[in-house]
């Protein structure tokens, strides 16, 4: 058996697909639960050698050792600004690095029958402070030369025909399809996570049962209040209904959507239009503008029709005043239902006027 093989990284935000994957390959590779050991939290090295190197005395099959969030594939090295520390810190830096060596050697030695999976859950939420791996750690770099490295992070906002075609694949597992109108709603309503996607759309393979295929009544009768007035919303504002976009505003925020999260949705969505928009002035076909913008044909469609209501000089205001609610939002400088009351009139009506005074 190849190190290839043998010796896996999965680390990512998206844990539930990692743990998914995990699953997958320990029932690949048949390991049972004698054979299958997990070590979490801050690891002894010790600990590590001990689990890796025990061979069964009944050679009962392969082995897989999951190390949880190994501290060596993040931590930073300890630093500090007083001089009295600098020879402990230095010491406590030396017994690091020669770990690293030690358990890249007893790597380099493992058993055939023993598998080795580092997982690594990675948390952004806090970008002061984000829980990654570091690509840059000597055992990360040695992880991806000998052995299988796989993130399992969401797409970009750039990535959405990746996104529709990741969609696409997950329901076709489930033997079901999933109509174009239906996948746009579902990742307009529950957001790019592909756990909380995945999630989703377990939920409604479950709900149609027998039928076929996923329509966008179904993602519609599953979704919140929220999230299906939210979805409404995005919907209304390209196309440029005051009335109906501000019933459907108020509509979400009674269900408990969240401000910032609506906020976020149209300053997506009208980043996608401007973009649209500048391509069709320069006389690109619905082709060309799908594969630049990076959506699905289906709703660079929807964003070519409704890019023919606005105009280029429109919607470059529009964002711009999208990011003067987000400074308004982060300073507490105005009330968050007047402030976003305030932007839908505006990219509405054409008025762009300052939204705060």
């Amino acid at each position: 058996m190849s190190k290839k093989d043998q010796i896996y990284l999965l680390f990512g935000q998206e844990g539930v697909l990692l743990h998914e994957y995990l699953l997958e390959l320990r029932e690949k590779l048949k390991i049972s639960d004698l054979n299958y050991n997990v070590l979490d939290g801050d690891i002894d090295l010790d600990k590590i050698q001990q689990n890796l190197e025990t061979v069964s005395l009944f050679n009962i099959g392969k082995r897989m050792v999951v190390i949880k969030n190994f501290s060596q594939l993040s931590a930073k090295r300890e630093t500090t600004k007083k001089d009295t520390d600098d020879k402990k810190n230095s010491a406590k830096n030396k017994k690091k690095d020669n770990d690293v060596d030690r358990l890249i050697a007893i790597l380099n030695s493992l058993d055939e029958q023993t598998l080795v999976v580092f997982t690594f859950q990675e948390d952004t939420t806090n970008w002061r402070k984000p829980i990654k791996v570091d690509k840059r750690k000597k055992l990360y770099k040695k992880l991806q030369s000998i052995g299988t490295v796989i993130p399992f992070n969401p797409f970009s906002e750039y990535e959405r025909e990746k996104l529709y075609s990741w969609v696409n694949q997950r329901i076709s597992k489930y033997n079901k399809t999933i109509t174009n109108e239906a996948s746009h709603a579902l990742v307009e309503i529950a957001g790019q996570s592909l756990s909380v996607l995945a999630s989703e759309i377990y939920k409604l393979v479950t709900f149609i049962g027998d039928n076929e295929q996923i329509t966008k009544e179904n993602v519609l009768t599953l979704a919140s209040e929220s999230k299906t007035a939210a979805f409404a919303l995005i919907n209304n504002l390209r196309d440029r209904k005051a009335k109906d976009s501000l019933e459907t505003f108020k509509k979400a925020i009674y269900y408990g959507e969240n401000h910032i999260v609506l906020l976020t949705q149209i300053v997506n969505q009208f980043r996608m239009l401007l973009q649209v928009k500048y391509l069709q002035e320069q006389k690109a076909d619905l082709k060309k503008i799908t594969s630049v913008v990076g959506g699905h044909p289906f709703v660079i469609k929807l964003l070519s029709n409704s890019a023919k209501l606005f105009s280029f000089d429109e919607l470059l205001a529009i964002m711009h005043l999208l990011a003067d609610a987000d400074f308004y939002f982060k300073t507490g400088k105005m009330e968050k239902d007047i402030l976003l009351e305030n932007v839908i009139v505006a990219i509405c009506t054409g008025s762009f006027i300052k939204i705060a005074n």
